[in-house]
């Protein structure tokens, strides 16, 4: 038997198997009878998506043909031939309004229920607070969510994220002056996000049964991920461009010059150009 990684699924029958609804067609198929076609319907199939969609597939199948080939399951890598349709669905992005920030300082104190998907369920939860801290610092909210409040320092008004997205998303986040109440408020836990039981909040908790139910009470239509293009957008009407090096710092790109270390200077810096913002 060839001794490929079991995660794979590969050795002996030599059959892709490739976790997820995406590859269903194929997923029983051995991998010597897989061409390029089968793959790049496959691809295609699914442009409605992200583009991230398609190099997540193709990366997939990259990985598992490189690996065939290396162990003579294969005599050619047909995945080196696939393309991804150019004309694959950006995700829309929706910036929130002056007076839908205006709304979400009003209702600062607005109490919804959060179920966590079990037997679970919170009443009374204050998370408005949440989704203005992620208006007033580009922070992902998967970054938000893990945030320790060990790595808060209210004193120097920054958070030092341990984000694993890219290398850049380890990074020095300065707090805007008017979200300090609101994360001091929250220093009480080990995360500065949590349940009345201590726990973090995953992502798709917050999403499904805390986001869309707020957006519907307050009749917005907005994604997580909105906040953040609201706030670079934001950010660039200030005179903070998008394309500086100092936004990149401060939402983690992976084009960010990250080679400096965050000195006192830095800091300052950050936090004068990240104060810039008003909605």
């Amino acid at each position: 038997m060839t001794n490929i990684p079991s995660a794979f699924h590969v050795p002996h029958a030599a059959v892709l198997r490739q976790p997820g609804k995406k590859c269903t067609d194929i997923a029983n198929e051995p991998i010597k009878k897989v061409k390029k076609a089968q793959m790049q319907a496959v691809l295609d199939n699914n442009q409605h998506l992200s583009p991230s969609v398609q190099t997540r597939l193709k990366t997939i199948f990259n990985g598992i043909f490189r690996l065939a080939l290396e162990n003579d399951l294969i005599n050619v890598d047909y995945s080196r031939y696939l393309e991804k349709n150019a004309t694959a669905k950006q995700t829309s992005r929706s910036i929130f309004t002056h007076s839908e920030i205006k709304c979400l300082w009003k209702n600062l104190e607005l109490t919804l229920p959060l179920a966590d998907g079990s037997r679970h369920h919170y009443n009374d939860v204050r998370l408005v607070d949440t989704v203005l801290i992620m208006l007033y610092s580009g922070i992902r909210i998967g970054e938000l969510l893990e945030i320790q409040t060990v790595h808060i320092d209210l004193k120097k008004q920054i958070i030092d994220l341990h984000g694993t997205k890219t290398k850049a998303a380890h990074r020095i986040l300065p707090l805007h002056k008017d979200i300090v109440p609101l994360v001091a408020a929250r220093m009480h836990g080990k995360y500065l996000i949590e349940t009345e039981n201590g726990q973090p909040i995953i992502y798709d908790t917050y999403k499904k049964r805390f986001f869309n139910l707020l957006m519907s009470t307050l009749k917005m239509q907005h994604k997580p991920h909105d906040c953040r293009h609201t706030f670079i957008s934001g950010m660039d009407s200030c005179g903070i461009s998008a394309g500086s090096v100092i936004l990149k710092r401060i939402v983690g790109h992976a084009n960010a010059d990250v080679t400096e270390s965050y000195t006192h200077k830095n800091i300052r810096q950050l936090l004068t150009a990240i104060n810039k913002l008003k909605y």
